[in-house]
């Protein structure tokens, strides 16, 4: 049961955001009207010439990849800022409709817990850029930290790392062969 509950919860949380997005632009679902400062908002939405497009687009995407159960966890990150304006539209400017806005939150949270161990990337608060080409320098520490550190050793203690320990045993540092590099090669091309 444990398996099937988050594909039924992403199934249903998908099929709904895909096909009232493609309601969006097919039209194949009569809306109601919307009085007063909603259906001012709304017009006001439609009147910028993008912002439905993008709405709706973002609900097609975000239902297909969740029917397609790939890229969910990136499904429900696009889907989150929807369902958050979703539920303010309906507190603020149209109230009702509470049991189904109930329910998109109900599978949002869900998906996002059963999916938790996706985001754990993104809620580390001590999180450092990827080291590479493009990342940003890592400076070493100042010499006073380096000292405080060792003198907190005592007096002849290195670090797993400073003696190597940390690396494979092939890389770690040990008697240095004599022979140049080129006699290395040689013999390791004969011994094959």
């Amino acid at each position: 049961m444990s398996r099937l509950l988050p594909t039924v919860a992403r199934s249903l949380l998908g099929l709904l955001f895909l096909v009232f997005g493609l309601n969006g632009f097919l039209h194949f679902l009569p809306m109601p009207p919307h009085p007063g400062r909603a259906g001012e908002f709304l017009g006001a939405l439609a009147a910028s010439g993008y912002m439905f497009p993008l709405i709706k687009g973002t609900e097609v995407v975000g239902g297909a990849l969740l029917l397609s159960g790939r890229l969910v966890p990136l499904a429900l990150i696009l889907l989150a800022p929807v369902i958050v304006n979703i539920v303010a539209f309906h507190l603020a400017l149209e109230p009702g409709g509470y049991g189904m806005l109930a329910f998109i939150v109900g599978l949002e949270a869900y998906l996002a817990w059963a999916y938790r161990d996706s985001f754990a990337g993104v809620l580390n608060p001590n999180a450092r850029p990827v080291a590479g080409e493009h990342a940003a320098p890592q400076w070493p520490a100042p010499a006073r930290e380096r000292a405080r550190d060792r003198a907190s050793r005592g007096p002849g203690r290195a670090t797993r790392r400073e003696h190597g320990a940390d690396a494979p045993a092939a890389a770690r540092p040990g008697p240095r062969d004599a022979r140049s590099k080129g006699q290395r090669c040689a013999a390791s091309v004969a011994s094959r």
